[in-house]
């Protein structure tokens, strides 16, 4: 298992960190952030990059919202054979969220640092949850999930008939998107 300390080590020879508390009813996580983001902002726009390459970590609204909607589908704790899967989740907020409701989660970006700080923020939080990086507009994991959690994914509209053509693949006959 990997080493929460060395991680962070690694990661902070790019970025500059902190942790960021969440608190959605009695839950409270720590999500790492990066403490510069002005900084990694100036740098990308003077390389001509634009600013698309951190979409991944920002806290937003819409994975806050999630998880709380997620809380209150779930007043019980959930079996541990229910899984959820997380496409686009940057830093994770929502799937490490069903995490702690009881779901076994799956936690997808197509970024590796993004996935790398999720992986701190699961390790941080004591979670044990699966990181892969995923592609919906190409990859197939050939499982199918009980739940599939997706918020600010869809950027560009020649990706929309990727993305449902990724959720038919993967959600179950029973299962919530």
């Amino acid at each position: 298992m990997e080493n929460l300390n060395q991680l962070l080590e690694e990661i902070n020879k790019k970025y500059r960190t902190y942790f960021e508390p969440i608190k959605i009813g009695d839950k409270e996580l720590y999500f790492l952030q990066i403490a510069d983001m002005k900084k990694h902002i100036e740098k990308s726009i003077e390389k001509g990059a634009g600013i698309e390459f951190l979409y991944w970590a920002k806290i937003w609204e819409s994975s806050v919202i999630l998880a709380y909607m997620l809380s209150k589908k779930n007043q019980a704790p959930v079996e541990r054979t229910k899984t959820c899967l997380e496409i686009g989740a940057g830093i994770g907020v929502a799937g490490l969220f069903a995490a702690t409701f009881g779901y076994d989660v799956t936690i997808t970006d197509i970024n590796k640092d993004a996935l790398l700080f999720a992986k701190i923020s699961a390790l941080k939080n004591g979670l044990n949850v699966k990181i892969k990086k995923v592609d919906f507009t190409k990859d197939n994991l050939n499982n199918q999930y009980d739940v599939i959690l997706a918020s600010e994914v869809l950027y560009n509209k020649r990706d929309y008939h990727h993305l449902i053509k990724f959720f038919k693949q993967h959600i179950k006959n029973s299962g919530i998107i």
